[in-house]
């Protein structure tokens, strides 16, 4: 756990003040206006302190901020590699403040909730990084998934790697369905971006089906309900949370696991409005 002087080292860093700690020499009585630092909001709470608008020195921001990063490569522990992080965000990273108006109430919660959707996908991006959106990012594991089919010990296996890939392309197909385009068209036209060469195939069609996946992969080849165009996920800034996607699929593979260990699923079906 890192240590409380660390930390308020940061926040004299990050507002511009001057820390007066046991063993680094200095006295409070020498204290001067300036040495308290400045910021133009601050938050406490029980739960957390927020900082808006610090007035701390860029440079020494930077250079603290290169020094966490340094120490991040010599990481020990996780919870230590964790914390760093933590920390180098705190530095690095900025306070906004959303104001959310609408002509009635009705839109004005429905605004809100987008807002608060929108920064926890950002908070969960910050956490592990963006990939590919739109379902691509799935779509670029059915090659990998499906080369697992051939050394499949017993059919159960090769139907069980069967049911991951078709689970992989559910998110493209039903993001196309639910804006109005045929699912299995747009799944076929996105698939044979990530299609390879058929098994069997000579050396430099393989090689060319290879080639042709981890580009498609690296362009994060996926389909634009705005456009109805198969484009580059990553040009059209359409992207989705690491995190997010890891959960989804991590829990979607412990229900699936569940419900064959137990053979029974329990469905309570919603009451129609």
């Amino acid at each position: 756990m890192v240590s409380q002087p660390k930390i308020l080292q940061d926040l004299a860093i990050l507002t511009g003040a001057r820390l007066i700690e046991e063993g680094a020499g200095g006295q409070l009585a020498e204290l001067r206006r300036e040495d308290f630092g400045r910021a133009r909001r601050v938050i406490a709470t029980r739960r957390g302190l927020t900082i808006v608008g610090a007035r701390g020195r860029q440079r020494s921001i930077r250079g603290r901020i290169a020094e966490l990063q340094a120490e991040l490569e010599r990481e020990g522990p996780r919870e230590q590699a964790d914390t760093l992080r933590k920390r180098v965000a705190n530095l690095s990273g900025g306070v906004a403040t959303l104001k959310v108006g609408a002509a009635t109430e009705a839109e004005r919660t429905l605004r809100r909730e987008m807002a608060e959707d929108a920064i926890r996908a950002v908070r969960a991006a910050l956490q592990e990084g963006v990939a590919a959106g739109g379902g691509a990012a799935y779509m670029a594991c059915v090659p990998a998934v499906n080369a697992l089919e051939t050394a499949a010990g017993s059919d159960e296996e090769a139907m069980g790697v069967q049911v991951v890939a078709d689970a992989l392309r559910a998110p493209l197909a039903q993001i196309a369905d639910n804006a109005g385009y045929a699912a299995s068209t747009v799944a076929f036209r996105v698939g044979s971006h990530y299609n390879g060469a058929e098994a069997g195939a000579e050396a430099g069609a393989a090689a060319a089906g290879l080639r042709r996946i981890q580009a498609a992969a690296s362009d994060g080849v996926g389909f634009d309900v705005t456009s109805g165009r198969v484009v580059s996920m990553w040009q059209a800034g359409i992207v989705d949370s690491v995190k997010v996607l890891r959960l989804a699929l991590e829990m979607a593979a412990s229900t699936a696991g569940m419900v064959l260990t137990t053979e029974a699923v329990v469905f309570k079906q919603r009451e129609r409005m």
